[in-house]
């Protein structure tokens, strides 16, 4: 079918949400062959409950709409390479993920809100509702800064700390649950959620570095 260049950790662990009891789940990176190519198939699709396959070309569609998900991968906390070529596109491309997020706004945040609603529309739970807290404060962090950095924002913004004490704690206090439906009322407000400027340079940039690797990869292959 094609061959995997990457095995990389997504989920809590990444965000410091995780505990001891926490699963690990991975996305592992697929490169298609030429036959898939020629045949015209994809290769997305998920092997269990903790392991599912982005095929590249996917990955690269999920980056230029600033999926959180595809934005997570760049900055996994866990990421074992296959590729050596693929290890460095991937640093050219985490390079960009602010720019990637700026230039779609829009796709950023309502990515980040179907992901954690469709958490706490299944349940509301500590885990949902910590989920859903985090997340919040993330992208207003990102508005803020203009950039993008999941792995430096730990312990300096105010939506960890109660985040991380939901988590471990494993229950919610009635000023929680207060938090949790003021942010619900700001979250359907968008007034904070004006589109940046588009970057369109660095999708163009990106598609440039992704279109290079597949090329390079195909005539080696």
């Amino acid at each position: 079918m094609g061959e995997f260049v990457a095995k990389i950790l997504y989920g809590s662990q990444n965000y410091g949400l995780d505990t001891p009891n926490s699963d690990k789940d991975y996305k592992w990176i697929e490169v298609p062959s030429f036959d898939v190519l020629f045949n015209k198939q994809v290769l997305t699709r998920q092997i269990d409950e903790h392991n599912s396959v982005w095929d590249i070309r996917d990955f690269f569609r999920y980056l230029k709409k600033a999926a959180p998900t595809a934005l997570e991968a760049l900055f996994s906390i866990e990421i074992e390479y296959f590729d050596e070529d693929f290890k460095n596109l991937m640093n050219e491309v985490r390079a960009k993920a602010s720019s990637l997020v700026r230039n779609n706004w829009n796709g950023f945040v309502n990515g980040t809100k179907g992901m954690v609603y469709a958490g706490i529309k299944k349940e509301e739970t500590p885990k949902t509702i910590s989920r859903f807290i985090f997340f919040y404060y993330l992208y207003q962090r990102i508005l803020k800064t203009k950039t993008l950095g999941y792995l430096t924002w730990h312990s300096d913004y105010p939506g960890f700390g109660l985040a991380r004490a939901i988590r471990e704690e494993n229950k919610l206090t009635e000023k929680d649950l207060q938090i949790f439906e003021d942010i619900k009322v700001r979250w359907e407000e968008r007034e904070e959620l004006r589109a940046e400027p588009h970057d369109a340079l660095a999708v163009e940039e990106v598609e440039f570095l992704f279109k290079n690797y597949f090329s390079n990869y195909l005539t080696k292959n």
